[in-house]
């Protein structure tokens, strides 16, 4: 059985500090990964001037014990554990100054699973969110609008993990929620995040930035 409720005990800040960053980034990293990794993975490559990058950890480095096409109660409490380590990230955001207009939420794998539920069923006012190789955790329903939300949705044809089919109704649930949505498929053996996932976030960094 996973770990209890202590979600941020090893968040990591990457890049400036909170209150003298010019755009912020909230990223949940993958099962069976920490925040140290997704720093290499994402918040070094990602490279832009003044951005703070917030790195939340899960608990024995999982956030919630089953699949994402589970149903949802399988993966409870767990993942309403995810979902408030969530939403407190991006609060501490805010509270050290950041609008949420110039807040990007993105997620790898697992963690994107978990982004894309915080969206599907609380909505956040943010400058945007990647789902890179995620979907949306039991039904792709949408409850909230998000009206003009940029989104960015990625997977492989061959991902092990994560159907395409899956982050493409993703994509389509978010849509029909007012998001703007770009679902970028691709054809990667690998479970990773790609250089066109990098360069996905960085779009959405800039424009969060403007």
């Amino acid at each position: 059985m996973p770990p209890g409720p202590h979600p941020a005990a090893e968040e990591i800040v990457a890049g400036r500090p909170l209150p003298a960053c010019a755009v912020a980034v909230v990223a949940l990293h993958g099962r069976g990964q920490d925040p140290r990794r997704l720093r290499e993975q994402l918040a070094v490559p990602l490279g832009v001037d003044g951005a703070a990058v917030v790195l939340p950890a899960a608990p024995g480095g999982t956030w919630y014990p089953g699949r994402y096409a589970d149903p949802p109660a399988a993966n409870e409490p767990w993942l309403t554990r995810a979902l408030d380590a969530c939403a407190a990230a991006l609060d501490r955001v805010a509270a050290a100054g950041v609008p949420p207009q110039r807040t990007v939420l993105a997620g790898f794998s697992q963690g994107a699973c978990v982004a894309a539920t915080l969206l599907a069923r609380r909505g956040r006012r943010l400058g945007g969110a990647a789902i890179l190789t995620g979907a949306i955790v039991g039904d792709p329903l949408v409850e909230p609008r998000l009206d003009g939300l940029p989104v960015v949705v990625t997977c492989s044809r061959r991902d092990p993990w994560i159907a395409l089919a899956d982050a493409a109704r993703t994509a389509d649930a978010l849509t029909a929620a007012g998001a703007d949505v770009r679902f970028l498929p691709r054809d990667d053996p690998e479970h990773r995040i790609a250089p066109a996932d990098v360069d996905a976030v960085r779009e959405l960094v800039l424009g969060a930035a403007r």
